[in-house]
């Protein structure tokens, strides 16, 4: 017969059990405390925690800690933290059996958000000395969280400016009864008109405020949204950049941007990357939403290589007089088109989307030309834009035709930065974004992007190793 253990809840101990043996040497919160305690967190401006109603307070070593083993097993929001720390044995190992509240937890986190970018900076230090990153190649990407706002409430200029023109026919009315009836001595605003005098005039510094950021629509919850496109429409959202490492997945740079274009972006996720690691990564490769010749121009004069996808903008084979196959001819302002006739420089323009200065080239043949039906509609002849990185932009399209960089762009940039996106929304929830403001997505972006390091790290990990590397 076979005996079976059975707990005995009854029985005495004589020797008390240590809070150290309650978990295994390869658990996860064991590798948590190790990374926390290799940070200098008041160089990192983690302070000391002040006592309250004479209670000592919480050590900010323990909280951190039980913050990203919290990110780390599913636990993101206070109230599944608090109650993580009272019943999962993670995190009452790595909290001492204290069990924090939530309000204690999120007056940590309020705190100290602003500084908790910082740790994934500390985090890809980490893999950098663990051997993990070697900057060979870097993927850009971005991917958009949905905002914690209404998009119907969302104000548009349009209805703002018809509101306000309601509002101010409404106080005119009333000044005009006012007049008529001779009473100019005791004239004021009613009670409710008074209100709609404020309102009125909030109105109005709203509108302004939407000129001034440039955008179409503003949410009164959230004001630092941006109407974005989404896989479901238009939505408020934020654009959430990040730049990953090829040999482990590490991310070795991440920004939050409130611009819905990838396309000026390229160069800032480089500069990034520099401030995290110190190095510039050897090439960086992104994808089709980062295409723009001025980029690419900046990229050339700082000496980074870039590889950027050109697909659906480069000339397909049923265009033998697309712009780009124009040649610059050697020592002379002029362009020469595939068929040898010749485009002269006659002025300048200004682009809509990046205000960047455009030469422009009109052809001197005209309707004499035999193409000239296939090659504009103007009778006045073709007329070709370049901008001031235009060689540049053509120098990136023919490095794109080597195997080489066809195999970087088709099937490696994919599989470096996109899993990352999927971990984050899929393992950690982060489809839809829960707090408000740029201050406090960065927070939750930047605890994101750490965890994910962390984990990559993990499966490297044995206890003493991240000791052993500083």
């Amino acid at each position: 017969m076979v005996r079976e253990h059975v707990p005995d809840y009854e029985a005495e101990r004589l020797i008390a059990y240590r809070l150290e043996d309650f978990l295994g040497e390869s658990h996860v919160a064991r590798f948590i405390r190790e990374f926390v305690w290799t940070l200098n967190l008041e160089g990192l401006g983690f302070v000391a925690p002040t006592a309250r109603f004479g209670r000592k307070p919480f050590g900010r070593a323990a909280m951190l800690g039980a913050w990203l083993y919290g990110y780390m097993v599913g636990f993101r929001s206070t109230r599944s933290l608090e109650r993580a720390c009272g019943n999962d044995m993670g995190a009452i190992w790595l909290t001492g059996n204290l069990q924090p509240d939530h309000t204690t937890l999120w007056e940590f986190w309020k705190a100290h958000r602003v500084r908790i970018k910082s740790l994934m900076k500390e985090s890809a230090l980490t893999a950098c000395r663990l051997g993990l990153v070697d900057l060979e190649l870097v993927a850009v990407d971005g991917t958009k969280l949905r905002a914690s706002a209404s998009d119907k409430r969302a104000w548009s200029v349009e209805e703002l400016t018809k509101w306000a023109k309601a509002l101010d026919e409404q106080i005119e009315a009333y000044a005009k009864e006012v007049t008529e009836a001779g009473d100019l001595g005791s004239a004021r605003l009613p009670e409710e008109l008074q209100d709609r005098e404020c309102l009125r005039k909030a109105i109005h510094t709203a509108i302004e405020e939407m000129n001034v950021l440039g955008v179409s629509r503003l949410s009164p919850t959230d004001g630092d949204a941006r109407t974005m496109k989404t896989p479901a429409g238009m939505k408020l959202s934020y654009n959430v950049q990040a730049a990953v490492d090829s040999k482990s997945g590490i991310v070795v740079g991440f920004e939050v941007s409130q611009n819905a274009s990838d396309g000026e972006l390229l160069n800032h996720m480089i500069t990034q990357v520099e401030q995290t690691v110190g190095l510039s990564p050897s090439t960086t490769v992104a994808d089709t939403g980062y295409f723009s010749s001025e980029q690419i121009g900046v990229a050339r004069q700082n000496k980074h290589a870039i590889v950027v996808g050109v697909r659906g903008k480069e000339p397909r084979k049923d265009e033998p007089l697309h712009s780009w196959l124009f040649e610059k001819k050697p020592g002379e302002d002029v362009l020469v088109c595939p068929v040898g006739g010749e485009l002269t420089y006659f002025g300048s323009a200004r682009s809509h989307e990046s205000l960047v200065h455009l030469s422009r080239y009109r052809c001197t043949q005209g309707w004499a030309c035999p193409l000239a039906q296939q090659c504009t509609r103007s009778s006045k002849g073709r007329i070709v834009e370049a901008t001031p990185h235009r060689d540049s932009m053509l120098r990136q399209w023919q490095q794109q035709q080597t195997p080489e960089c066809r195999e970087i762009l088709e099937k490696r940039r994919g599989a470096i930065v996109e899993r990352l996106f999927g971990y984050i929304k899929r393992t950690l929830g982060l489809r839809y974004l829960e707090h408000r403001g740029l201050e406090a997505v960065v927070a939750v972006c930047g605890m994101a992007m750490s965890v994910a390091n962390l984990r990559t790290i993990f499966k490297y990990w044995k206890p003493g190793a991240l000791r052993a590397a500083l």
